[in-house]
């Protein structure tokens, strides 16, 4: 059992570290302070830190660092 729990908490590690790397790289795609949340039910999420909004990853698609998501564009489709 011992082997398994550790087994778990190695790969919590190993995800907090990615959902770290994504908020970084969500926050490069995005003009507002936005991040990546995870809320159950719905998966991950893009989170406006400011207003605490969450919308659909999917409005990341085509997405660049030139082009990016505008406050409005996430507020318009916020769960």
């Amino acid at each position: 059992m011992k082997r398994l729990i550790n087994k778990i908490v190695k790969k919590k590690e190993e995800l907090d570290i990615l959902e770290q790397q994504a908020d970084i790289e969500i926050n490069k795609l995005c003009d507002f302070e936005a991040g990546l949340t995870y809320c159950e039910g719905d998966g991950y999420l893009i989170i406006n830190t400011g207003t605490t909004n969450v919308a659909n990853l999917g409005l990341l698609n085509g997405k660049t660092e030139k082009n990016k998501l505008t406050e409005a564009e996430h507020t318009r489709y916020c769960i």
